[in-house]
């Protein structure tokens, strides 16, 4: 399976937003070929944006909950299948924040090739000193990614749990991720045209994660 430089990775977040919306995304106009395999017995969904059959850029999806005690083995195949690669992240997690830090999304880079350099008020870095960050996948994959030094950039909001119901708080952060990632994506010289279509994400079900959601047993987030 040949992934592009660039991939774009999203898993089952507590609002399942990287999940929904890679799902519903185009770039450069570039043609899509999908593919279905397995890492460690889980499918992984990889969409790669191709021109003339080369893929530019890959979105990489994590379309089930990976259980606790599978997420070692599991982040670790992850990492050597996105391996030399820049990796942008989407994920929404249940952090404390005032409501006027709610607007906000947020983000951090490990070991950049392109730094971001953004000047938006409502975008911010992650207070990596205030906050305890509880997702064991997230975790998991930052302490492989860290180990073989993959450029990482974490773009990250306030998630609320996905129940498939439509006053659960998701579609909004669908809406800010939606309409925010183009800007970052188009900042890491990923793509040039960016364009999520938030409707059809939010109308989106995905039936394996209701009642399962992601692991928050512990996790810090990486300083």
């Amino acid at each position: 399976m040949k992934l592009a430089a660039a991939v774009i990775l999203g898993y089952c977040d507590v609002s399942l937003a990287g999940v929904r919306l890679l799902r519903h995304v185009s770039l450069d106009d570039l043609q899509i070929t999908e593919e279905k395999i397995e890492i460690h017995g889980f499918p992984l969904v990889v969409r790669n944006y191709e021109r003339e059959k080369e893929p530019i850029v890959s979105v990489v999806i994590v379309p089930e909950v990976i259980p606790a005690d599978e997420c070692t083995v599991f982040c670790a195949e992850l990492t050597d299948l996105l391996s030399g690669k820049d990796v942008l992240v989407l994920t929404t997690l249940s952090v404390p924040m005032s409501t006027s830090e709610e607007s906000n999304v947020f983000w951090t880079q490990y070991h950049p090739k392109t730094t971001l350099n953004l000047s938006i008020e409502t975008i911010q870095p992650i207070p990596t000193d205030k906050w305890t960050i509880k997702d064991q996948f997230l975790s998991t994959c930052l302490h492989f990614f860290q180990v073989e030094q993959l450029s990482t950039t974490i773009v990250l909001v306030r998630g609320y749990k996905y129940t498939k119901k439509t006053n659960d708080g998701t579609a909004e952060v669908l809406a800010k991720l939606g309409s925010t990632l183009p800007g970052i994506v188009q900042a890491l010289c990923i793509a040039s045209k960016v364009e999520f279509n938030v409707q059809a994400a939010s109308y989106e079900e995905i039936k394996a994660s209701i009642g399962s959601t992601q692991s928050l047993e512990h996790a810090l987030l990486y300083n």
